[in-house]
C-alpha cells in the first residue's frame, strides 16, 4: 500500500491572470473532480466571484447556504468570544488563566496568561498533534465532557516558558473555552450564539445544524469517494467545531473591521502581528497575519473538510474557501490543507493580476493507445475508456522509480546535506538531519513527527539494506532506499540556502501495477496523468506512433512502442 508523507502537486500549464481566470481555475479543479464545496470572493463590498461544486450529502448540491465544518478557522471565533469579555470588563488580556479556570486550573500554568493562550505561545502542549509529550487521542462521533477532554493535556510538561516561542495549541484554545465557560457561567456554544446572532451571522453555529449542512467525504475522484466520519463537536471545543457557510465567513471579515465590533483598541488586538510564526507569518488572536502580502488569514482541517478565510484590509478584499472533502489517510490529510491552500494563493494572484498555473484544458483526442516498454523493462499500456484514458503497468518498477542519474560524489553543502540525510535514515537516527535542515524541517525533526511519518512509509520495506543519495534537479535530490521487501525512492526539496526543506515519497507503482490510473487528453496525441485523487504527482504523457514520452517533476523517461507485449 502506498504511503505519502506529503504532497507538492506541480501542475503544468501557465495562463495569463485576468479577472476571468477565476472561472477558469475553478471550472479546471471541478472538471478533474478535486473540489467540492464553495468559493466566494467579496471586493469593495461586492460579490466578484462565488462558485459551488460538488454534493453536501448523496442527493443535494453544495450551495452558498450550505454550512461546512470550519475547523481551525474556529478560532478567531474563540479569540473573539475572549475580547467581548474583555470589552465587558470581566477578563484583562494580562490575567493569568488559572484565575478564570476554576476547577480546570494546574500548577503548570500558573504563569500562563490569556494572551499566551490567544497567541499560542503559553507552551500547552498540543492535543491531536505528535509529538508534544501526550497520548495520541483521536475523535470519535461520541460527545466528551470538557473536563474529560481538559485532562488529556492538563498533565502535560509546558513544552517551553509562557512567552518565550511560539507552538501552535490546540490545547490553549480549548482552555480559551473553558475561561468562557467559567466566567459566564454559560455554556461555550450558547455564548457564542449570541455573538453569532448580535453580528447577524445567521448561518453560523457551534457544531452542525438540523439541516442544510455538508457531510464530510473521503477521496478526489467519484469512483474513488466515500462518505466520512462526522466527528462529535465537543472534540474541539474552542479550537474547531463551528460550522458556516461562505457568506457568513466574508460578511464576518466586514464586520471586524467595522465601529460595530468591539472598540478600536480591541480591534487592533485582534490582528496585531503579536508573535511571529516563522518566514514573513505572524500571528495574531486566532489570525495569521502575512506582513509582506497584508493578508490577515487562518486555514481550518478536518477529517473530510478543509477551509480558509482570508482579507486584505486595505485592497478590500475578503475570501472564503469551505470543503467537504479530503483524503482519508492520516499521512495524507495535510495534502488536502495544501490543496486549499495552493488554491487561495492562486485567487490571491489573479486578484493581483500575477501569473498563475492552472490545469490543462481537457480535449478530446484519438490518442494512440498500446503498450511501451522503457529502458529497465517497465511497460505501460494506453488504453481508450468513454473520454479519457486508463495508464496501467507491467514490471518491477515504475517509470518514475527508475534513477538515471549519478551518485553524489561532490561535496557542496547540499551533496553534503544529501548524504546526511541518507545516513539518518540508513541508521534510523533523525536527530543529526536537523544540522542540514531548515526551521519547519527542524521542528519536524527534533519533535518525533518526521521520525512517526518515516515509520509509516517504510514500514513495508523490511530491513533495510542500502541508502543511495542522487542528484536529480537544481533543488532536488533522490534517496533511494532498498529494503528486504521493496524499494523506495524519497525525494529531498532544498530551498535557496540548500537546507532541506522537505522529503517526500515519490512514485506512482503501486497504482501503476494494480487498476491503472486515469489520463486525460489535452492535446494531439499528448495526455495529463492526474495523481492528485492518489496523492501522488502528476504528469504529461506524449504519444507517438513509435515512442512515449513520460514527462514528471522535470524529467523525461523515454519508452518504445512494443508490437506483442
Amino acid at each position: 500500500m502506498r504511503r505519502t508523507i506529503y504532497l507538492l502537486t506541480i501542475i503544468l500549464f501557465g495562463l495569463r491572470a485576468s479577472a476571468q481566470d477565476l472561472n477558469t481555475l475553478m471550472t479546471r479543479e471541478i472538471t478533474y473532480e478535486h473540489f467540492s464545496g464553495c468559493v466566494q470572493v467579496i471586493k469593495d463590498g461586492e460579490v466578484y466571484f462565488e462558485r459551488c461544486a460538488g454534493k453536501s450529502d448523496v442527493v443535494n448540491a453544495n450551495q452558498l447556504e450550505t454550512t461546512f465544518d470550519i475547523g481551525s478557522v474556529s478560532k478567531q471565533f474563540t479569540a473573539a468570544g475572549i475580547l467581548s469579555l474583555v470589552h465587558e470588563g470581566k477578563l484583562d488580556l494580562q490575567d493569568p488563566i488559572n484565575q478564570h479556570l476554576g476547577n480546570y486550573a494546574s500548577d503548570r500554568w500558573d504563569e500562563v496568561t490569556i494572551h499566551h493562550l490567544l497567541t499560542h505561545t503559553s507552551g500547552v502542549p498540543s492535543l491531536f498533534q505528535y509529538g508534544q509529550g501526550l497520548e495520541i487521542i483521536m475523535p470519535t462521533s461520541q460527545p466528551i465532557s470538557l473536563n474529560k477532554l481538559v485532562s488529556h493535556f492538563a498533565e502535560g510538561k509546558l513544552l517551553f516558558d509562557p512567552g518565550d516561542e511560539y507552538r501552535y495549541s490546540n490545547s490553549g484554545y480549548i482552555l480559551l473555552a473553558c475561561i468562557i465557560e467559567e466566567t459566564t457561567g454559560r455554556s461555550y456554544g450558547d455564548y457564542l450564539k449570541q455573538i453569532f446572532q448580535q453580528y447577524g451571522l445567521t448561518q453560523t453555529s457551534f457544531g452542525k445544524p438540523d439541516t442544510n449542512y455538508a457531510k464530510p467525504f473521503y477521496g478526489y475522484r467519484s469512483d474513488l469517494v466515500k462518505t466520512g466520519v462526522e466527528f462529535d463537536k465537543s472534540w474541539a471545543i474552542g479550537a474547531g467545531g463551528i460550522y458556516s457557510t461562505v457568506l457568513d465567513l466574508n460578511k464576518w471579515t466586514s464586520i471586524i473591521q467595522s465601529d460595530s465590533f468591539l472598540n478600536r483598541e480591541l480591534r487592533s488586538l485582534y490582528v496585531e502581528p503579536h508573535r511571529r510564526r516563522g518566514g514573513d507569518k505572524y500571528y495574531g488572536y486566532g489570525w495569521d497575519i502575512n506582513k509582506v502580502s497584508g493578508v490577515i488569514s487562518h486555514d481550518g482541517m478536518n477529517f473530510g473538510y478543509v477551509s480558509y478565510l482570508g482579507f486584505h484590509p486595505e485592497k478590500n478584499i475578503s475570501i472564503a474557501i469551505t470543503t467537504n472533502q479530503s483524503y482519508e489517510s492520516m499521512t495524507l490529510t495535510g495534502a488536502s490543507a495544501a490543496y486549499v491552500e495552493e488554491l487561495q494563493t492562486k485567487i490571491w494572484s489573479i486578484l493581483n493580476v500575477e501569473n498563475v498555473d492552472i490545469l490543462p484544458s481537457i480535449e478530446q483526442n484519438d490518442c494512440i493507445t498500446g503498450t511501451y516498454q522503457f529502458e529497465d523493462g517497465y511497460q505501460l499500456t494506453l488504453s481508450k475508456m468513454d473520454t479519457s484514458y486508463v495508464v496501467t503497468g507491467k514490471g518491477d518498477y515504475a517509470p518514475s522509480r527508475k534513477v538515471y542519474h549519478h551518485e553524489i560524489v561532490g561535496n557542496t553543502k547540499r551533496d553534503q546535506a544529501m548524504r546526511a540525510v541518507a545516513a539518518a535514515i540508513k541508521k534510523d537516527k533523525f536527530w543529526g538531519m536537523g544540522s542540514v535542515c531548515d526551521g519547519q524541517m527542524k521542528i519536524a525533526i527534533y519533535t518525533g513527527l518526521f521520525s512517526w511519518g518515516f515509520g509509516q512509509v517504510t514500514e513495508d520495506l523490511g530491513e533495510i539494506k542500502e541508502v543511495v543519495p542522487f542528484q536529480l534537479g537544481e533543488r532536488t535530490g533522490l534517496i533511494r532506499i532498498t529494503g528486504e521487501q521493496e524499494i523506495l525512492d524519497i525525494i529531498v526539496y532544498f530551498n535557496a540556502e540548500d537546507e532541506v526543506q522537505g522529503v517526500f515519497e515519490h512514485g506512482f507503482s503501486d497504482f501503476f501495477s494494480s487498476k491503472g490510473l486515469i489520463a486525460f487528453p489535452v492535446g494531439s496525441n499528448e495526455l495529463f496523468l492526474d495523481g492528485f485523487p492518489y496523492g501522488e504527482t502528476s504528469a504529461m504523457i506524449s504519444v507517438g506512433q513509435d515512442e512515449l514520452i513520460f514527462n514528471q517533476e522535470g524529467r523525461q523517461f523515454k519508452a518504445i512502442r512494443v508490437l506483442n507485449p
